[in-house]
């Protein structure tokens, strides 16, 4: 489907790497002491005193609680589309909903949009 369909690559490439990578990022720039923002000292200082166990115990929470989160947002916007609420996503100018059968299961799939453009594979998170 993506590869003949740019603009819908292009919006999952930006969901993948900003709403889940990103995140995930964090999560290990936390674990090694690197943030800078005073808000996120505090917690910064609780996640580094957990063991190496638990914070991956943590990350791989985190990442079920992001995924599912992702999902359902994806499935809303495809419902508001699809009932033509006025909410869509447009990409290039289109319609990213209208030319997918679910922006949901986009995310899913050995070539869905976390396989293509996440450099957090699921078994490395």
């Amino acid at each position: 489907r993506m590869a003949n369909n740019p603009a819908l690559a292009k919006f999952g490439k930006f969901i993948v790497e900003q709403l889940r990578d990103e995140p995930l990022d964090m999560l290990t720039s936390m674990s090694k002491q690197e943030l800078k923002a005073p808000a996120l000292k505090k917690i910064q200082s609780w996640y580094g005193e957990l063991s190496k166990k638990d914070q991956r115990k943590i990350r791989e929470l985190f990442d079920a609680i992001n995924t599912s989160t992702l999902h359902n947002f994806l499935a809303s916007l495809q419902e508001a589309s699809d009932r033509d609420h006025g909410i869509c996503v447009m990409v290039d100018g289109i319609n990213v909903a209208e030319t997918s059968d679910g922006l949901n299961g986009e995310l899913f799939t050995s070539d869905g949009w976390i396989a293509m453009f996440s450099h957090h594979k699921k078994e490395d998170v």
